[in-house]
């Protein structure tokens, strides 16, 4: 705490001040509720919040079968907002049309209707647009520009996103 009460003074200032153990690399278990989707969006997507370490590995159950989850080892960045934290990645997101949520240790309580940490999705009276990503209103009455769910970049969306895998179907059709 005393490090973050000098950090904007000399020498201090020369240096990113973060957590002792924020650079460690952790597990992070991605979890989406369509197998189809390329593991490749799902890393673009991770990577807008995570430094991850390789490729994801398919989680098994006790019984050898792929239950959909990919393990992921992940470095967790420094958040510019949090004095002293680390960023934490949405717990419940979409690629396209496609859901999914993420489960680590240390992750904080998020509602997995808004977004928000502090409450859970029964408390929620928050409403959050999917056109946008903004809080407070619905994509109906939405005046901003589309938001990529995949790579977060203004003015299209996943469908027309450049970073998106093409896969051979959608070549041919």
């Amino acid at each position: 705490n005393m490090a973050n009460d000098l950090k904007e003074t000399d020498p201090l200032v020369k240096f990113i001040i973060e957590p002792l153990f924020a650079r460690e690399l952790r597990p992070v278990t991605v979890h989406m509720f369509n197998p189809h989707v390329p593991e490749a969006d799902i890393a673009i997507f991770l990577k807008r919040f995570l430094d991850i370490q390789g490729e994801g590995k398919k989680v098994l159950d006790e019984e050898g079968i792929w239950n959909f989850k990919r393990r992921y080892m992940a470095r967790f960045r420094p958040s510019k907002t949090s004095l002293g934290g680390v960023l934490h990645p949405p717990a419940t997101f979409y690629i396209g049309p496609n859901r999914g949520y993420l489960v680590y240790s240390g992750q904080p309580k998020t509602c997995r209707k808004c977004g928000q940490e502090g409450h859970l999705v029964v408390d929620c009276v928050e409403q959050l647009c999917r056109r946008c990503g903004q809080i407070g209103h619905s994509a109906v009455s939405c005046r901003e520009d589309m938001v990529c769910n995949l790579c977060g970049g203004q003015g299209h969306v996943y469908r027309a996103c450049p970073k998106k895998i093409k896969t051979f179907a959608s070549v041919v059709a």
